[in-house]
């Protein structure tokens, strides 16, 4: 779907030549943003007594480019410590500043700034601030540097490189294509893994599919702004394994752990055969395990590294979640919210109410049984969903993929199994 955000970033020269680059954007125009007269002229806003600052209308797809994405490159080119100053560029007019029409932008915004603010020592000077105004400039200020390729610029032209080639990694194959993805080495892949279930009566039945698959875009994302990490995420896999009585529900699919293993080694077979020695499995679903299949492997492929990670796991639940259960919970409610507000049904949820062991040995963990689905919980979910929201989601998935993204950092780096452990000073 096509938005747009308006980006102050000093002289609106360089900054939309700048923005234009990136992929997904569709539509750049320069002009004047947030100030206090109508119509305001160039030579007006360069008095700095309107108000306005120079800004980049910018419209984007924003299934090619996420609006955080967008942002991070945005502070790429530009200081946020300073103020009302770019370069050589002085006054009011070249202030830094973020202004949104949509207040679901907002949070998003919020949360790219305290992320950049935790690298920098002196406070951000950049406004984030609703769109209260925006006058187009004159057609001459307009696609400025294609038209005087060598005219005035306070960006140094590598970040134009830079910028043409910020979004251009396809780390996503359920979208990629073979033009893509031909000519690129990758240094990791990530195999989202789910199951086909009920999720309580208002998440849809692939949401550990959805979630493992949507938290490992993002973390390959990070990990290549971050760091140039070179990752795909493959398709999720829909097979899992189910305990007593979820077979009893409509479409509720059980795969054995022989037919997860068949699936998982010609995975792992085709990726070898391939080159790629790196992949993480992120779970969505706690019915499967992997440390055996993983073992196996291990034993055929002793060159690959095979690491297993529950992505709901990652961080503890509690410290995001008021009511945190293990399934169709305020956790993958909140992170569905998130990601896929139009895939939830909040009028068809239940309370998640569950039923413990009454046998103090598996109450306690002396020993383990599969619960029985339908005698354990009232409407399949276990935890209360009704306290979900989508910032708590976001809040959730986003310190889970950051998580991920260092560890893909760190997984690009492993040439050996030797580089895995410490070493003898």
């Amino acid at each position: 779907m096509t938005r747009e955000i308006y980006l102050a970033a000093g002289c609106f020269w360089g900054a939309e030549h700048y923005l234009k680059k990136i992929r997904g954007v569709t539509m750049t125009e320069v002009g004047f943003a947030n100030g206090r007269t109508e119509n305001p002229t160039y030579k007006e806003v360069y008095t700095d007594t309107t108000g306005y600052a120079e800004c980049v209308r910018v419209q984007y797809d924003d299934a090619r480019l996420p609006l955080a994405f967008l942002l991070r490159l945005y502070l790429r080119a530009i200081d946020p410590t300073s103020l009302n100053r770019q370069g050589e560029d002085e006054g009011t007019r070249y202030r830094t500043g973020i202004y949104y029409t949509d207040a679901a932008d907002e949070p998003v915004a919020r949360a790219v700034l305290d992320e950049t603010q935790r690298a920098y020592d002196a406070p951000l000077c950049v406004e984030l601030l609703p769109l209260t105004g925006f006058y187009p400039a004159d057609e001459y200020h307009q696609d400025y540097l294609d038209k005087n390729p060598t005219g005035y610029c306070h960006l140094p032209r590598e970040l134009f490189a830079f910028a043409e080639q910020a979004n251009s990694l396809s780390s996503d194959l359920c979208h990629a294509t073979y033009g893509e993805v031909k000519d690129t080495v990758y240094d990791v892949a990530v195999l989202p893994w789910g199951a086909t279930e009920p999720h309580g009566g208002h998440l849809p039945y692939l949401t550990d599919c959805i979630l493992s698959h949507d938290v490992a875009v993002d973390a390959a994302r990070l990990a290549w702004e971050r760091a140039g990490v070179r990752t795909m995420v493959l398709p999720p896999v829909m097979l899992g394994a189910q305990n007593p009585g979820q077979r009893d529900l409509p479409f509720c699919l059980h795969f054995r752990q022989q037919t997860q293993q068949a699936v998982l080694t010609d995975i792992v077979a085709n990726l070898h055969h391939q080159g790629l020695r790196r992949l993480l499995i992120v779970n969505g679903h706690g019915g499967n395990g992997f440390k055996g299949f993983v073992r196996d492997l291990a034993a055929d492929y002793p060159d690959m590294l095979i690491l297993v990670s529950n992505w709901y796991a990652v961080l503890p639940a509690k410290d995001y979640f008021d009511h945190p259960g293990d399934h169709a919970d305020e956790l993958e409610t909140s992170a569905m919210l998130h990601y896929h507000p139009d895939l939830v049904r909040m009028d068809l949820a239940g309370e998640g109410r569950s039923h413990a062991f009454r046998p103090t040995g598996l109450r306690d963990g002396t020993a383990w049984l599969p619960r029985h689905w339908n005698l354990a919980s009232d409407d399949t979910g276990i935890g209360d969903p009704r306290a979900a929201t989508a910032e708590k989601g976001r809040r959730h998935t986003r310190a889970v993929a950051e998580r991920y993204a260092t560890l893909l950092e760190d997984l690009s780096r492993i040439t050996s199994p030797e580089e895995l452990y410490e070493k003898d000073c």
